[in-house]
């Protein structure tokens, strides 16, 4: 539980949650519990996509509609959503607990997103 608060902000994600859902493409919010750093969404049946899901054509309508939404919605987010910093975060805290995650090569993510800012210019 402590390693989540460090990852998760649940009033940014409750927030998120609330502005984004005209859009349907967040689970509908049931319930916000702050005192408890809890926040609980519908389910949402499916199976989380893997590393090697991304690389095939017949799902990759599916990885990149919902982030065209978000990006086309006009919503106004509470927080930008920095994939460099948040990795640079996880790892930080995953450095500190010591376990090895093999399908996920932090150091290699780190890496290839630094050379994607530095080709569109993002500081």
């Amino acid at each position: 539980m402590r390693v989540i608060r460090y990852l998760l902000n649940r009033d940014v994600e409750m927030e998120s949650i609330r502005r984004m859902e005209p859009t349907e493409v967040t689970p509908r919010l049931i319930k916000y519990l702050p005192e408890k750093n809890v926040t609980i969404v519908e389910f949402i049946p499916g199976t989380p996509f893997k590393n090697a899901d991304f690389l095939k054509d017949e799902l990759l309508g599916a990885a990149v509609r919902p982030i065209r939404l978000i990006h086309s919605s006009g919503v106004q987010l509470p927080r930008l959503f920095d994939p460099i910093q948040e990795v640079k975060a996880l790892f930080k805290v995953l450095t500190g607990v010591g376990p090895e995650y093999p399908e996920f090569d932090i150091r290699g993510t780190i890496n290839v997103l630094g050379q994607i800012s530095t080709m569109v210019n993002i500081p």
